[in-house]
């Protein structure tokens, strides 16, 4: 992905505006900043399908479905984990580090259960 700006430039755009505009969005605006998000994701997605088409087999559906995936799954959650924080300014942190516990405490019994059986 790093060779081949047509799909880098995008990516980082995404990754840096997204969790950044959570930082910014009030109760009024959240529904048109979700929008927006799913408005770029499938701008991107269009963008990556054309780039696979012009480059004449040059660019593998595996890149191109690795790239989508990974700035679909690491933006999208990095921008939640933003939007939990900031959107409720009194307790959101307390819900940043519950959900974090909540991952942490499933994958420990998880484990331990796996163990026992």
């Amino acid at each position: 992905v790093n060779n081949k700006p047509m799909i880098a430039i995008p990516a980082y755009l995404f990754a840096i505006a997204f969790p950044v505009g959570a930082y910014f969005l009030t109760e009024s605006s959240a529904i048109y900043f979700l929008l927006a998000i799913a408005g770029g994701m499938f701008v991107y997605l269009l963008l990556l399908m054309g780039v696979s088409v012009f480059s004449k087999g040059k660019t593998s559906f595996v890149c191109i479905s690795e790239a989508f995936v990974a700035v679909v799954y690491i933006t999208v959650s990095m921008t939640s984990l933003s939007l939990l924080r900031y959107f409720d300014r009194e307790c959101g942190v307390w819900m940043v580090v519950l959900a974090f516990m909540i991952a942490w405490a499933t994958d420990t019994f998880a484990f331990a259960t796996g163990k026992l059986f």
